[in-house]
């Protein structure tokens, strides 16, 4: 096979393809051929360091430089989550050093089972990791980092700009629950990162080792193929991200002794398969397949030279001064640490006298059933508490902090949390007709009634609900989120104090009104309005809509939007759904998707008269037949022409089974929905007519 290397790592980069396509969850594709094609496109520079590379590595294969000894690379994991799966343990990390050192050593269990064909080119790297015990500032460390973070579910490189450990002493991996290219994980080859500070590899958190949230066999075997691309290797077929093509024959991966092929194009195990005129090294760790346990001689040869060279700094990681300087110089768990404090709740947001669980979370050491513990809780019983996991009620509303010391016989450490606990008032601040226009100028405070207090969280005050004057459907002030400069992914929140309804429930609506432009067609916002009837225990959606659906102008802009009063929507959330309860909260949650800026004003809630035939002089809806065994017609007849929009969504609002938009002519009109949707189980939904000035609501009973 031919060395061209640099063809390999420069124009297949830069023309590969990467299929965006969703995998499945149990096989996601690597991303590296993506990330690393944009990086050249937008720093073209970068590709003299491929080329210097590539030189490098000729010498290197025409040399003696085999390395003689393992050597040890230093590792630190980064892990970005809000308390959910995505937190993995440090058992999980430590279980994937375990599988990378087996692998990268030739020490895998299953490596005695690689095929007849290809045993006698299997190679060994003769490459040791080991997780940091010394911070870049010289603390003790075990080479795990916690960051509380909403950035987390679509995670990429803007991980790392909130934290990252030299990278040219450390191998920075990045933990998140999702990666928004839809990767698997991915790495830059050497030099190709857009700075030095992105060297490394970023992973979802359900492919970092075989246990917890992880699994055994492809999933476990993910960092070992990106520490291959991180080492300069490609994937067996050539630079691209689209195996099973016919014109990955005339690809190249730049190693000799790996036979050509198209590439497998699942996760599947076919030792027999043939392509390029070749039997396939399907068991390969550059593969796709479920069975990858090898890297070829040719590979490590490749390797080696990488980890000798100075672009982007791999030599480095493993000279003798830099183990000394991360701690890296022996296995073993190293000297005990001083606990780093950490810690969640089972609520942060509850009821007067509502009970709250804390669970310590504390890290960073050999023994943690050696630590101690010492909580202060700022308006709770009890005051403080030594226990590991404490119970605490607070009488009081308002907003609390929390302060947890953690100490053994190696140091001690403290985290305080200001106003971590919000404590509401069980009295009710907003009944029916009362309208929230956001015109106190000390919203979300509200001195004069504190029990219209609300409340904003988000990563900061600049990129979440604030108020503004500089926009509003009515009065003179609105809410506002900056956008235009908003992380993608950045969650911002708004929870309201207690809502009452008066009157019939299933007539109940929550009116507000909204602007929001799109940047780019392709941007993804998402609003969500949620509501809670047991304080926050738990949410159920009442509203969504995400990408164009949401946008309220149908123009892109890169400017900052300020809406006109044309630009402004009112949507009507029916609350039917809400059953026998009268008393709730609601949350408005926005993700930012890269879109341009989102205002919110005139939260009302109202309800419909005449429930029981929801019909006027002027207005009547009718479900024909109800009951119905099957699709029954929904007849509808207005003195006025309007555009409207009916929905159907089952009994307890989480599911929408219908929604179309219709213009309502003067008269009868009707929808057959035995011509629109398949028949749902049999159960009792809501039937919502959305008008501009009123919303109306049927209970539609499907028989079996």
């Amino acid at each position: 096979m031919s060395i061209n290397i640099l063809k390999t790592a420069v124009l297949l980069i830069i023309f590969s393809t990467f299929s965006a396509k969703a995998q499945e969850i149990e096989f996601r594709k690597c991303g590296t051929s993506e990330v690393v094609k944009e990086a050249l496109e937008q720093h073209p520079e970068l590709l003299e360091n491929l080329r210097q590379l590539d030189r490098e590595t000729k010498e290197f294969l025409t040399g003696d430089k085999a390395l003689d000894s393992t050597i040890t690379i230093p590792v630190v994991f980064h892990v970005f989550h809000t308390y959910g799966a995505e937190r993995i343990s440090e058992a999980q990390m430590r279980d994937c050093i375990r599988i990378m050192n087996e692998d990268f050593q030739n020490r895998n269990a299953d490596s005695n089972q690689v095929s007849s064909s290809f045993r006698n080119l299997v190679g060994r790297p003769q490459i040791r990791f080991r997780l940091a015990q010394k911070s870049p500032a010289g603390k003790c460390s075990k080479g795990v980092n916690y960051i509380k973070s909403t950035l987390h579910p679509n995670g990429g490189e803007n991980l790392k700009s909130v934290i990252v450990w030299d990278t040219k002493r450390y191998l920075n991996i990045w933990v998140c629950s999702n990666i928004a290219n839809g990767a698997a994980a991915y790495a830059y080859y050497p030099g190709t990162a857009p700075s030095q500070n992105n060297e490394g590899i970023v992973s979802r958190a359900n492919y970092v080792g075989s246990i917890g949230t992880s699994s055994a066999g492809y999933n476990a075997r993910t960092l070992t193929h990106e520490i291959g691309h991180y080492f300069n290797l490609a994937h067996t077929w050539g630079n691209s991200n689209t195996p099973g093509l016919s014109t990955n024959c005339n690809e190249d991966d730049g190693v000799q002794d790996t036979p050509n092929c198209v590439g497998v194009t699942g996760s599947g195990c076919n030792l027999s398969l043939v392509s390029c005129g070749n039997l396939n090294n399907v068991e390969n760790h550059m593969e796709y397949s479920s069975c990858r346990r090898m890297f070829t001689k040719g590979q490590v040869t490749r390797v080696h030279a990488a980890i000798n060279s100075n672009i982007g700094f791999r030599r480095n990681l493993w000279q003798a001064s830099n183990l000394v300087f991360t701690g890296a110089t022996n296995d073993g768990p190293g000297d005990e640490c001083p606990p780093t404090p950490d810690f969640k709740s089972s609520l942060d947001r509850v009821c007067i006298g509502q009970p709250v669980t804390f669970t310590q979370l504390a890290y960073n050491v050999n023994n943690p059933n050696l630590i101690q513990f010492l909580w202060s809780f700022e308006g709770g019983t009890p005051a403080t508490s030594t226990e590991k996991n404490p119970v605490v009620v607070y009488n009081q509303s308002g907003n609390f902090k929390v302060k947890l010391l953690v100490s053994n016989a190696a140091g001690s450490d403290s985290i305080i949390q200001n106003n971590y606990m919000s404590v509401i008032s069980n009295s009710i601040g907003y009944q029916a007709g009362e309208l929230e226009g956001i015109e106190n100028t000390g919203f979300p405070a509200n001195q004069a009634e504190p029990l219209k207090t609300w409340e904003i969280e988000g990563v900061s005050p600049n990129t979440t609900w604030r108020r503004t004057t500089s926009a509003a459907a009515s009065g003179s002030a609105s809410l506002l989120i900056s956008n235009n400069t908003n992380t993608t992914g950045n969650v911002s929140t708004l929870y309201s104090p207690g809502f009452e309804i008066v009157g019939p429930v299933p007539g109940s609506r929550l009116s507000f009104k909204y602007a929001f432009q799109r940047r780019q067609t392709s941007n993804n916002d998402r609003l969500t309005v949620s509501y809670s009837t047991n304080c926050g225990i738990s949410w159920s959606n009442a509203f969504n809509k995400v990408g164009a659906p949401l946008a309220t102008v149908s123009t892109t802009s890169n400017s900052s939007f300020f809406p006109t009063s044309t630009d402004w929507k009112q949507e009507n959330v029916s609350l039917a759904f809400l059953g026998s309860n009268t008393k709730f909260q609601l949350r408005f949650q926005f993700t930012g998707g890269g879109g341009n800026n989102i205002y919110l004003d005139d939260i009302q809630l109202t309800t419909v008269t005449n429930v029981n035939n929801l019909q006027d002089e002027s207005l009547s809806l009718e479900i024909l037949p109800n009951p119905s065994s099957g699709l029954p017609k929904i007849a509808i007849n207005v003195n006025n022409p309007s555009m409207s929009r009916i929905e159907i969504m089952d009994v307890l609002g989480k599911n929408l089974v219908f929604e179309k938009l219709i213009l309502l002519e003067e008269g009868q009109n009707q929808i057959d929905l035995s011509r629109e949707i398949l028949k749902p189980r049999p159960g009792n939904y809501w039937v919502r007519l959305v008008m501009k000035d009123r919303v109306m609501v049927r209970q539609w009973v499907a028989l079996p």
